[in-house]
């Protein structure tokens, strides 16, 4: 296929609907880390069957891009946490994404952040909402100053998404190239520190080609459209939760990846 941004919006949307966002490789692997080498990413994604978090699916689908020709680079991105009064608290380097640049435009590409990502690539163009498969993600970038920046020095741009009745802040990052050293130490601590809820608890979710989404968290098995939420369900049982795994994403889970 030809580098253009058609392309792009297909690719985007075949592997963010084709490959789950989960953490299992912490939970159901010997090794209980994701491997984010190329042969790793390739084996779990096309050979397993498999998803990942954001190093996996976001470090492959660069990789994918890079070889068919399209001017790309990686960036890092913090996640955003809303605190009790209201405010907005960007966490550490732990999240990567993807620019790639298409006549001299830049869109932001990201497969990689589950429940609330988008759907196609995004313009890097302010406060420009697009609105995707009538409304099943609205989704915006907007101009900002890290809130800690000392004079004004971080400028950089907040991924929105629209829930129900107001913006929700998702993760801030400054458009500068990050490199594999980089992801190596936001995967190692992702992996291997107790305090990260990617370790705490299981976290599968699926976007599907209607615009719905799965996910289950811990015992915690919802489906929504949108904002509003058409199934919700408690897992009894670790027998229940294999089965959903099965029955939504499409898992077989190995008597290894049971134990």
């Amino acid at each position: 296929p030809q580098p253009t941004l058609e392309t792009l919006r297909q690719l985007h949307f075949a592997a963010l609907t084709k490959f789950p966002f989960e953490n299992l490789s912490l939970h159901c692997t010997e090794s209980r880390i994701a491997d984010i080498t190329p042969q790793g990413m390739y084996r779990r994604q096309v050979l397993e069957n498999r998803g990942g978090y954001c190093y996996q699916l976001n470090g492959l689908f660069y990789l994918v891009l890079e070889r068919i020709g399209f001017k790309v680079y990686p960036c890092s991105a913090r996640i955003a946490h809303l605190l009790e009064d209201g405010a907005t608290e960007y966490g550490r380097l732990s999240h990567r994404i993807s620019i790639a640049i298409i006549d001299g435009e830049k869109y932001i590409c990201d497969i990689g952040f589950g429940t609330n990502g988008f759907f196609f690539p995004l313009p890097v163009l302010n406060d420009q909402p697009a609105n995707e498969l009538n409304g099943a993600a609205i989704s915006r970038l907007v101009q900002k100053i890290h809130p800690k920046s000392k004079h004004g020095a971080s400028v950089g741009w907040e991924f929105q998404h629209w829930q129900g009745d107001r913006w929700m802040p998702d993760y801030f990052f400054v458009d500068e190239e990050a490199y594999e050293s980089d992801f190596e130490v936001g995967n190692y601590y992702t992996s291997l520190n107790q305090k990260s809820i990617f370790k705490r608890m299981i976290r599968v979710f699926r976007s599907r080609r209607d615009g719905s989404r799965v996910s289950i968290e811990a015992d915690k098995l919802k489906v929504r459209w949108g904002a509003d939420v058409k199934e919700r369900r408690t897992l009894r049982n670790e027998r229940e939760r294999v089965d959903a795994l099965r029955d939504y994403f499409g898992y077989n889970m190995s008597e290894e990846e049971r134990q």
